[in-house]
């Protein structure tokens, strides 16, 4: 074990000296930047590799403290003096009690919690009357003990599986009694112990209850319930192993399903940053070695003797957690919301392809950048990391608030990440300078859900806002086919929102390329692709995949709803009758195929085979090439 940790102790010194020392290596001659530029359009380029590198500075210390010592639940964020809050906690200082309970209701305005208690004769079907699996639309329907810190089920308390809450004066965090079996949305008993059917079950009650083969009661069940949570897994979901952070807290922190509570000494939203005094170490990694590839923090090492760096500096913003890992606690199933996850054996799953996963990706590259600094007073541009699309799927369907705090906590998905977004805005210019620099200019926002930035609020439009949907036309509205993604409704409320939400809209184009002059311009906005893994392009080679002949004219696989046209305009239903109708696969050599045909070859594959291949307007994000 001691040879073990020695080989790792020098494995992280080597990447400690790589990292202080990477960027020398991004300054070129003339010649290399032409050939290193060659096909890009404009100056940027070259002008990026032939420029001057400057000294590294050794890495921003926190001096500060923070009241009450956040509680002994949060982190201090000690260049500033706020606490970072998991969920169950929140306010100044992590001192305000913040329920997030299983709800057998649905608020529909305002900020009453709800908060119901458990009878279920009350969920009783009466002969004669219908049925409904599922009531109220959310999934945190609970006939057990309920984690209300983020709204998920277990076995009651009193079955031997059963959880047990930790006592009512347990310090903050404190871990449960006994954490107990999950029992999930597709695990609630369909029947009470009289036998009376329960509206929202799903299950036998003997499924679940039963002395001898229950899922809450036997050692070995008869049936399984799934362990939905992030890093949990086995028969009876008993195995335990990592949770899946951005840059795994820099090695410096324990990960809790996706927040990360920082060493001593250590703190932000990924502890990288230290108090002063603390040295730089190494971390968990050492002794963890399945989370080393995952942990790369350039900015958070003292530098090399003569060490240098390049411009452009990017600062990621330290703010509350509800913005971003707020959201991947809540998700509650550990498959959303992240690019990668940690299976049994902590072995490293990239996701091939996952709901919106740029959010969490895009976050850790930035964080594991070499263009990362610390000190946010250098920075050429502030990354503002906010979890829209993990608040519009699962977090906001799953259970009542609190989603974040705003009048618009209602109302449809967009109109509350919408919200989301603005608060967010408030809070950075409530509590950093940097927003007034350049009026946002050099801000840069990540907008992943189906219709881009196209609901964007105003108040961010001078920022550099990433999406996937170059739509540039003026006065849009929205174009899905799913409700509560309609974005061009006028939801009010006489007293949450007088005015509605439409005012906090542009009318300008979704997407607007061009960079505004002079203060009140505006910086360009960029689209970005969606998020996969290597293996989804496994037969490129531009992966090193050797090159095969392109026997096919044109390929497209994915979703149609012929029942829904709003959900591609009808581009997709039309484009796919006429082509089976028509026979262009045998006409004209072009295959179009549903996402549902079965097929022997991979994506992969009928892309490398074809020479061209269409990426054909849809549900979005989600489904743009799929």
């Amino acid at each position: 074990m001691d040879e073990a940790r020695a080989h790792a102790s020098t494995v992280w010194e080597a990447v400690a000296h790589k990292a202080s020392n990477l960027v020398q290596t991004y300054s070129s001659s003339p010649s290399e930047a032409v050939a290193l530029c060659g096909g890009l359009m404009g100056s940027g380029c070259q002008a990026f590799a032939q420029q001057q590198p400057m000294p590294a500075v050794s890495p921003l210390k926190g001096t500060m403290s923070c009241l009450r010592d956040c509680n002994h639940a949060g982190k201090c964020v000690a260049f500033k003096g706020f606490c970072q809050c998991p969920a169950g906690w929140t306010g100044e200082g992590c001192l305000t009690r913040e329920r997030r309970p299983c709800t057998h209701e649905t608020r529909q305005w305002g900020f009453t919690r709800l908060d119901p208690k458990v009878n279920l004769t009350e969920f009783r079907v009466e002969e004669g009357t219908e049925y409904h699996p599922i009531a109220g639309g959310r999934s945190s329907l609970c006939a057990g003990t309920c984690d209300d810190d983020i709204s998920l089920c277990y076995c009651p308390s009193d079955t031997k599986y059963g959880r047990i809450p930790p006592g009512e004066h347990s310090l903050p965090g404190a871990p449960p009694i006994r954490k107990g079996r999950p029992m999930g949305q597709w695990c609630q008993p369909k029947q009470d112990k009289e036998g009376f059917p329960i509206r929202w079950g799903t299950v036998d009650y003997d499924f679940l209850f039963n002395d001898k083969t229950g899922w809450c009661n036997a050692e070995h069940p008869a049936g399984r319930c799934d362990c939905y949570q992030d890093g949990i897994s086995g028969a009876t979901c008993e195995t335990i192993y990592e949770h899946t952070c951005v840059n795994q807290c820099n090695g410096h922190g324990e990960c809790y399903i996706g927040y990360c509570q920082c060493h001593k000494g250590w703190f932000g939203h990924d502890c990288a940053y230290r108090m002063e005094g603390v040295e730089d170490s190494p971390g968990l990694e050492v002794e963890r070695p399945w989370i080393a590839d995952m942990v790369y923090t350039p900015a958070t090492h003292e530098p090399a003797a003569n060490a240098t760096r390049l411009r452009p500096l990017i600062w990621v913003y330290e703010m509350p957690e509800e913005y971003a890992s707020r959201m991947l606690q809540y998700r509650v199933d550990g498959g959303f919301c992240n690019h990668r996850q940690f299976t049994g054996g902590n072995v490293t799953d990239f996701k091939d392809h996952n709901y919106y996963q740029l959010e969490m990706g895009l976050h850790e590259m930035l964080l594991q950048s070499p263009h990362r600094t610390l000190d946010p007073e250098e920075a050429d541009f502030f990354y503002v990391p906010v979890y829209t699309s993990c608040l519009i799927m699962p977090v906001q369907n799953f259970g009542d608030g609190p989603y974040y705090h705003s009048p618009l906590s209602y109302g449809g998905r967009t109109v509350q990440a919408g919200g989301l977004l603005e608060d967010a805005f408030h809070w950075i210019r409530a509590h950093y300078p940097y927003w007034n620099r350049k009026g946002g200019r050099d801000h840069i926002w990540l907008a992943t859900h189906d219709e881009g930035s196209c609901w964007v609020p105003n108040v961010i439009r001078p920022s550099i806002i990433f999406s996937h949907w170059g739509r540039t036309d003026h006065n849009h509205t929205s174009w899905t086919g799913y409700g509560p993604d309609n974005y061009s409704l006028n939801i009010s409320h006489p007293l949450y929102a007088p005015k509605g939400n439409l005012h906090r809209i542009t009318k300008g184009p979704c997407y607007d390329p061009v960079k505004g002059e002079g203060p009140e311009g505006k910086a360009g906005h960029l689209v970005v692709p969606t998020m996969r893994s290597p293996k989804h392009y496994a037969r490129s080679p531009l992966l090193g995949y050797p090159p095969v002949p392109r026997t096919r004219l044109g390929f497209f696989k994915g979703r149609m709803q012929f029942e829904n046209l709003p959900y591609s305009r009808g581009v997709r239903q039309k484009l796919a009758r006429q082509a089976w109708e028509e026979d262009w696969a045998g006409a004209h050599n072009i295959l179009i195929l549903d996402n549902t045909n079965v097929t022997q070859k991979t994506y992969s594959e009928f892309l490398v085979e074809s020479t061209f291949c269409l990426a054909i307007i849809g549900k979005g994000w989600l489904d743009v090439t799929v």
